[in-house]
């Protein structure tokens, strides 16, 4: 936390300190440790994507990347960032990708993102995937097509109710006439219970 200069100028001038639970930053001693990043990519996931970025470059510059990403390749040692599946295009793409797969439970993540590395980057709105990036969004994916499934494979009921909710009942006066001369009121009970029948 910060305000450890205040910490010590109060406990100086007045013997006790202002806020007894923070912490001093001078209370550290600075190491010789840093912190860094590691590089989660495979040499297939890399070399793929620099033979991408090649071929991407012959058509002419790779575009332009913000700081941290720019960062996040220089750390990596990458032309383009490894990011997960983020906008609509990566996800249609993936979508009709894997539909073209044999089933689902053959698919190679690691297989995956070096073919989607290799032939699919355009450093605009598809990105380079790690096979992490691939194992959750297929799981996502599965998910999304069993909601779909379902609701297809629902529809003769959907119609049925549908048609039943189209029907209008009876129409029914909504406002029954109570006597207020009926006594205990078994009259005026009876009409309202006669209108349900």
């Amino acid at each position: 936390m910060g305000g450890g200069w205040l910490q010590l100028l109060v406990y100086k001038n007045r013997g006790f300190f202002l806020f007894p639970n923070w912490s001093n930053s001078s209370e550290y001693v600075t190491t010789e440790e840093s912190f860094d990043v590691v590089a989660l990519q495979s040499k297939d996931d890399q070399d793929a994507l620099k033979e991408r970025c090649q071929e991407l470059e012959k058509e002419g510059p790779l575009p332009k990347l913000t700081r941290e990403l720019q960062f996040q390749c220089n750390a990596m040692g990458t032309p383009l960032p490894f990011l997960p599946f983020s906008n609509d295009t990566e996800r249609i793409k993936c979508s009709t990708y894997v539909q073209d797969l044999s089933p689902i439970k053959n698919i190679d993540d690691k297989k995956a993102a070096v073919h989607w590395n290799r032939h699919f980057v355009d450093g605009i709105n598809i990105w380079p995937k790690l096979p992490v990036h691939f194992r959750t969004y297929i799981r996502k994916w599965e998910r999304g097509q069993r909601s779909k499934d379902l609701f297809k494979s629902c529809k003769s009921g959907r119609d049925k109710l549908a048609e039943l909710n189209s029907i209008k009942p009876a129409a029914i006066d909504p406002s029954p006439s109570f006597d207020a001369t009926a006594g205990s009121g078994s009259a005026a009970q009876s009409d309202v219970y006669d209108c349900w029948k």
